[in-house]
């Protein structure tokens, strides 16, 4: 089992972050690689004091220069040894000290998964928790790739990928603008998407991220450039869904733009 942390200028979070995977109790042995991308803060150094006080547990992988979000993910990723992977960032946290076991042992009952993930709940700038958590409460208990074309439904801290599912990451990966929905999208190809209820982590919606720092027509035009470009680097084998749920996004995007535009006087 290994746990992928990644972090960049999270000085506030990474300690509670790295406390919340060392607290885990399995039945089973786990190492922590931790991908810090030459942080312009103090978060290196933290990282470094947890490789030293745990060098049997933890592995760092530091970047000598800044090399984004998706670059230090793969990187990292592709470093980890274990059977399954969890995800982690390093502003996020666990609060569930047998998450790892519940998952892991999910996907040994369910071979048909690549995928485990749980529910999160969302803590808001102000320090208090959403009243909706990140994932919608009806959700199924098994879904496909289908549903992942119509939104990305999996908080990072919540995802357990099955690593031998995916042996190669493809090389248009580093040129997507995120590292969690692709490489969901590479794994639910060839599997079924597991979920647990049960809340285990913490996802800060502080609004400094790449993503949520962003107004919402950029947003739009982000997913609506990455579905398109995603038919393509599927063979086009999800058209009809993919092309459906971009036009979702197209129509939310004009009604943005047309509820922008001043009225002529």
């Amino acid at each position: 089992m290994s746990v992928c942390l990644i972090t960049y200028n999270h000085e506030e979070y990474v300690a509670q972050a790295i406390e919340s995977v060392l607290t885990q109790a399995t039945s089973f042995p786990f190492e922590i690689r931790i991908g810090e991308d030459r942080s312009t803060d103090g978060t290196r150094e933290i990282v470094e004091s947890y490789g030293n006080r745990f060098p049997e547990k933890i592995r760092l992988n530091l970047q000598e220069t800044n090399r984004g979000l998706v670059r230090n993910f793969l990187s990292t990723f592709e470093s980890c040894r274990g059977e399954y992977v969890a995800l982690l960032d390093g502003d996020d946290f666990w609060t569930d000290s047998g998450k790892l076991q519940k998952q892991a042992e999910f996907l040994d009952r369910h071979a048909e998964c690549s995928i485990c993930f749980h529910q999160t709940q969302v803590l808001l700038a102000d320090g208090t928790l959403c009243e909706a958590d990140y994932t919608r409460a009806d959700h199924p208990l098994f879904t496909s790739i289908d549903a992942l074309f119509e939104t990305n439904f999996i908080a990072t801290c919540s995802a357990m990928l099955r690593r031998t599912t995916v042996s190669d990451i493809p090389a248009w990966y580093t040129s997507c603008p995120w590292e969690d929905w692709p490489l969901y999208m590479l794994f639910a190809a060839r599997g079924k998407i597991g979920y647990l209820s049960e809340p285990m982590g913490i996802y800060r919606s502080h609004g400094r991220g790449l993503w949520s720092g962003r107004d919402r027509a950029a947003q739009l035009e982000d997913v609506i450039g990455f579905l398109l470009a995603m038919d393509e680097r599927l063979r086009r084998r999800y058209t009809t869904q993919i092309l459906r749920s971009a036009s979702r996004y197209v129509e939310e995007l004009e009604r943005l733009v047309a509820d922008r535009t001043p009225t002529p006087v």
